[in-house]
């Protein structure tokens, strides 16, 4: 006959099961919003990754065709002017005369690509050699009415359709 006090006593099963539901709850409230977190973050480093890239793209791009430079009076720096694929003459990085310089965009890998070819003997050069060959960027996904390139005449209006014609090319003022 041991008598337990009022406030000693111990939690019912139905006491039990309603904590232990609330608890459920709570729970499984954290964990979507962990999930929902976890899926922002991830989304964010792949926005900032493909940023980072665009921008380390359009850095050498516009490096490179601001290089850009005739061979001779009155010709066009520019061999080809694509969308997606420019080559052209420039004094980048170059001891002897200027570089052919390939720029494009690789369909099958989404890259993008810049080859150089350094000139031979003396002018008028020869470009001959095998390509030093470097991807500017990994991941390029612009679509078809997004090209890389676009051509301006010295008014801004853009040049066209491409490829540009050779005439289209001496015409070119920027590139955008």
């Amino acid at each position: 006959a041991f008598r337990r006090a009022a406030d000693e006593r111990g939690l019912t099963l139905i006491e039990l099961i309603m904590a232990s539901a609330l608890l459920s709850l709570v729970l499984a409230a954290a964990g979507t919003a962990l999930a929902s977190y976890q899926r922002t973050a991830a989304s964010s480093d792949i926005r900032l990754e493909n940023l980072t890239e665009a921008q380390a793209i359009m850095d050498v791009v516009s490096r490179d065709i601001r290089t850009a430079t005739r061979p001779s009076a009155g010709a066009s720096p520019f061999l080809l002017a694509n969308n997606n694929e420019v080559r052209f003459y420039a004094n980048l990085e170059t001891t002897t005369g200027p570089k052919q310089v390939r720029l494009y965009v690789d369909t099958a890998t989404s890259r993008v690509i810049e080859e150089a070819i350094e000139p031979a003997g003396a002018p008028p050069y020869t470009y001959t050699s095998t390509p030093e060959v470097r991807v500017v960027g990994r991941h390029f996904a612009n679509a078809a009415s997004q090209p890389l390139l676009t051509y301006l005449d010295g008014q801004g209006n853009a040049l066209g359709p491409t490829p540009l014609t050779s005439a289209q090319r001496l015409q070119i003022e920027s590139v955008r």
